[in-house]
């Protein structure tokens, strides 16, 4: 039936699963037909989308991905070896594109009352 159809219809949607989607926009063309063969197909009407990517921020995990959580906890024991301050296994990731153009190291520094 033409409801049928109709409810068909009101529940296409898009989806891109690409991280990162060209900016070009998409089209899709649709037609029905009915039972006759004569004029049988209607126009051919176009859904317009339009893309805007987003950029997902860089991720990093300084423990590793085989630890809960993203932050690196170490022990400083004075005069012991200096600690190391992030895991070996520690990860750097952007979904959506493969270049990074800086990291930023902070330190900050909080002095105890003795030094």
């Amino acid at each position: 039936t033409h409801a049928f159809y109709q409810s068909v219809l009101d529940t296409l949607k898009y989806n891109n699963t690409n991280e990162n989607p060209g900016d070009q926009n998409r089209q899709i063309a649709l037609n029905c037909t009915d039972d006759k063969t004569v004029n049988s197909v209607s126009k051919v009407t176009y859904i317009d989308i339009q893309i805007i990517p987003v950029n997902d921020a860089p991720v990093v995990d300084l423990n590793s991905p085989f630890q809960p959580g993203t932050d690196f906890a170490v022990t400083f024991e004075d005069p012991g070896v200096p600690p190391q301050l992030v895991s070996d296994d520690l990860t750097i990731a952007d979904p959506d594109s493969g270049l990074l153009s800086k990291c930023t190291l902070t330190i900050e520094v909080v002095y105890d009352s003795t030094n």
